[in-house]
């Protein structure tokens, strides 16, 4: 019988599909130690089912970028009282994904071909199983080399999807909580927020990945999560604490003007292949190392405006530039110490933008 993950928690011969609706949240004392519980709460509260016809990436997005600045002890800590406040998170899928998003896979986990992890598997020393969540055979199949070790959700420019309509089970699915316990010991911590691209350059994205089709039931669910993602307005800047970097400028001059902090920021024009770069350095000195963001921005002829096309942390480098190689068709990010390797490799065809278009 096939059941969606609104009821893959409940009893096995019920058959319903979960709405984004859902009851109003009861009050909970929160943590006087945490003041960003009731942030975390309420992100968490907007988080729907899993079914990608009414799945809402825009929720799972804020949900992940107010977890994620609380560091994986506060932000498990948060998870788990959240859970054990909410008796209906079993039954909002979607609060999956968030826990496939917020932590990524060790660098050495393998996805394992079924949902159960061998002894070794499990050890964490290497890499550890990290595997999919119990919650029955997923609508449609997964890939049998489940290209994402996020699965069933799939983050494609930082904007994450789910790749499942539902689930078939017989029994009872894994408990949120239970997951949440199988995740933590073993994820690594978002190490920046999600910095969601368009809907547009998701689009392109996907087609290009190569693993589906617009016309195949992914697609499809895909293609409906996307419309829903741009049915509403985006936030007009990436809010960065010292200074807020919009999304879309019509001029360079504004652009510098509003990330620009003497003594911290540093500004790069590139231009290269057809593409007008502009590129910002923004240098936190802290006690044990430098912490610098690098953001860029690419013009637009055809919408006359430039449009944020990257943004990247990189640590301990002091005094980035950001340079052309034509061999490669790229921008390198280059440290002034050249012992120090690239922080950095943008191919330039994979800036949607062009200048002159």
């Amino acid at each position: 019988m096939r059941r969606s993950l609104a009821l893959a928690a409940a009893v096995a011969t019920a058959a319903l599909l979960a709405t984004t609706a859902h009851a109003a949240p009861a009050p909970v004392t929160h943590a006087a130690s945490d003041p960003a519980t009731p942030e975390v709460f309420a992100a968490l509260d907007a988080v729907g089912p899993l079914d990608g016809r009414e799945y809402d990436p825009r929720t799972v997005i804020r949900a992940v970028n107010a977890l994620q600045p609380l560091g994986k002890d506060r932000g498990v800590a948060a998870l788990r009282r959240y859970i054990a406040a909410r008796p209906d998170a079993d039954a909002r899928g979607g609060l999956f994904v968030v826990l496939r998003t917020i932590m990524d896979p060790p660098k050495k986990s393998k996805a394992p071909p079924a949902d159960a992890c061998t002894a070794a598997q499990r050890d964490v020393a290497a890499g550890g199983c990290w595997r999919p969540p119990r919650l029955g055979q997923a609508v449609p199949a997964a890939p049998e080399d489940l290209l994402s070790l996020r699965f069933p959700a799939f983050v494609l420019g930082d904007v994450p999807l789910s790749l499942v309509s539902g689930y078939e089970l017989g029994g009872l699915a894994e408990r949120l909580v239970d997951h949440l316990s199988a995740l933590a010991p073993l994820g690594i911590w978002r190490a920046a927020p999600l910095v969601p691209k368009s809907a547009g350059e998701i689009r392109y994205l996907f087609m290009h990945y190569g693993q589906w089709s617009w016309t195949d039931e992914v697609g499809r669910l895909v293609e409906a999560q996307l419309k829903r993602y741009e049915s509403g307005p985006a936030p007009p800047c990436f809010d960065l604490g010292l200074v807020c970097a919009p999304r879309a400028a019509a001029s360079e001059a504004v652009l510098r003007a509003s990330v620009g902090v003497t003594g911290f920021t540093t500004f790069t024009t590139l231009e290269h292949a057809g593409k007008r770069l502009l590129f910002a350095a923004l240098e936190w000195p802290t006690d044990s190392e430098s912490y610098i963001a690098v953001l860029a921005w690419s013009y637009t002829g055809h919408f006359k405006e430039w449009r944020l096309v990257l943004y990247q942390e990189v640590y301990g480098a002091i005094n980035v530039t950001p340079v052309v190689d034509p061999k490669r068709d790229a921008v390198v990010l280059k440290a002034a110490d050249p012992k120090r390797p690239e922080a950095l490799v943008l191919p330039l065809a994979h800036i949607p933008y062009a200048a002159n278009d």
